[in-house]
């Protein structure tokens, strides 16, 4: 019997509105709050799902996906006038960044997987 490495996930957000004196005392202010159960955390999930992968897969694939990651994230958080890095998730298959344009006020979420290719070369997947 095979055995699988199995990643179940789900990710919630909820926008508060909060009144503080710069964004840091507002990010504190309000995981606070949620800790102390006198705020409800986020109850919108925008993301669930399980993927299984085959443990010996998980060794091989992991590097890549990780210093890919860590690179994109890297230049975000370089140009942090505009755009902020929040979050993200990686696993051998897949990688989610969510990323934050302030100038907009909208996030994105960012996904990054391998391009799969057809038996003539051709990209399968993009």
């Amino acid at each position: 019997m095979k055995k699988f490495s199995v990643r179940c996930y789900e990710c919630y957000e909820k926008y508060y509105e909060i009144e503080a004196n710069n964004k840091e005392e507002a990010e504190e202010k309000l995981t606070d709050a949620i800790d102390e159960d006198r705020v409800n955390p986020p109850d919108q999930c925008y993301d669930r799902g399980a993927e299984a992968t085959e443990i010996r897969e998980v060794e091989e694939d992991k590097n890549d996906m990780e210093v890919l990651s860590d690179h994109l994230i890297e230049i975000v958080e370089q140009n942090d006038e505009r755009f902020s890095f929040e979050c993200g998730v990686c696993h051998p298959e897949q990688a989610k960044i969510e990323i934050f344009d302030k100038e907009k006020e909208i996030g994105y979420i960012v996904k990054i997987e391998p391009i799969e290719y057809d038996e003539n070369g051709e990209p399968v997947n993009i």
